[in-house]
């Protein structure tokens, strides 16, 4: 490829604490062309200043925050000051400073994007390796499954750090709330919802040192990565409370299954509604349609709901309240993905350049 392509590309490396790798990836950046280094010192201490300046004597930018902020608020960071001082870029490329990026395949996701930039290119390991740590392979797996069923795209590597970013999807990101780890996976979450395509190019997987230095805590980290599936999961509780406690107190006044299910469902349903469609899939698409869609499948779950929990009392003799908790907690992921698929399906279009 023509070295002048990757002067069409700012090279993003968020750092915190760097040790040599840094200064080895940026020499390396250099010798294969790369012009636009932007590396950003987020919060290190004083011991890793000598780091930065080797890497600023190489030609690259360093950009400090004051205080550790966090991988995501450093890349959104990074992304203003690509935006402001470096408008002519396609885009963006971040990768990290440990040494888990080769040049080489920092280059092979750069020429895939040039070729393509309208598009968000990956560059994705394989976790097959009995190399690799066992909390990088499990941490993978889950998070690519979760992402399956939450998002409903296949991805091999949804935590790899680097990837290639269109330039007009750049305000978008810097938009977002999270700052943290997981605030790449939001940006993926971002993309699916914004209908921008992701390629994936293969890359080598690197871990030194069973990956030690990274500064990633699997308890704390996961559980950030993992909030969109915990703030559902909250809401369904919530409605099941609404749900289960109207649906006692008429049934108890009536005695009437279906018109305490009825209430108890439209009840509970507008709550579940807007939780959904603000905060858990924070969805832009027209109200009255996603209305429309929300209530017709609250309607078919209600008389599915009511046909299984009739079913059981009249033919087990279980009474009713437990049929129904049952029967719903079985539908619970089934209503997730018809939710995500069908009722807050409505995605926003990609800005314009």
């Amino acid at each position: 490829m023509n070295h002048a392509t990757f002067d069409q590309i700012a090279v993003i490396i968020p750092a915190y604490q760097p040790q040599l790798p840094l200064v080895k990836l940026v020499e390396e950046l250099r010798a294969s062309h790369f012009s636009n280094l932007l590396v950003i010192n987020d919060g290190s201490s004083v011991g890793s200043q000598s780091i930065f300046e080797q890497v600023r004597a190489l030609g690259a930018i360093v950009v400090t925050h004051s205080v550790n902020q966090g991988k995501g608020e450093a890349l959104k960071t990074a992304f203003k000051h690509v935006l402001e001082k470096n408008p002519h870029v396609l885009g963006v490329l971040t990768c990290d400073a440990d040494g888990q990026h080769l040049s080489k395949d920092i280059a092979r996701v750069s020429e895939a994007f040039v070729a393509a930039p309208t598009r968000m290119v990956l560059g994705s390991r394989h976790f097959v390796d009995s190399t690799i740590p066992a909390r990088s392979r499990f941490g993978n797996n889950l998070t690519k499954s979760v992402f399956k069923v939450l998002i409903g795209k296949q991805l091999n590597d949804t935590q790899t750090g680097l990837r290639a970013i269109p330039k007009t999807f750049l305000p978008s990101l810097i938009a977002l709330k999270t700052g943290r780890y997981e605030f790449e996976l939001e940006m993926l979450v971002e993309a699916c919802k914004r209908q921008i395509s992701i390629h994936e190019v293969p890359i080598e997987t690197i871990y030194e040192n069973g990956n030690e230095s990274s500064h990633f805590n699997p308890l704390v980290d996961s559980l950030r990565i993992y909030f969109v599936f915990i703030r559902f999961l909250f809401s369904s509780i919530l409605s099941a409370i609404i749900d289960t406690g109207v649906f006692t107190l008429i049934q108890y006044f009536s005695g009437h299954l279906f018109l305490s299910m009825s209430v108890a469902r439209l009840t509970a349903g507008m709550v579940n509604f807007y939780i959904g469609r603000k905060f858990i899939f924070k969805s832009h698409g027209p109200l009255y349609l996603e209305l429309f869609k929300y209530w017709l499948l609250v309607a078919i779950y209600l008389l599915i709901s009511y046909s299984v929990v009739r079913l059981i009392v009249e033919n087990s003799g279980s009474g009713v309240y437990l049929a129904k908790i049952s029967t719903e907690a079985l539908i619970f992921i089934f209503s997730f993905l018809i939710q995500r698929s069908f009722v807050f399906s409505s995605r926003s279009a990609p800005e314009a350049s």
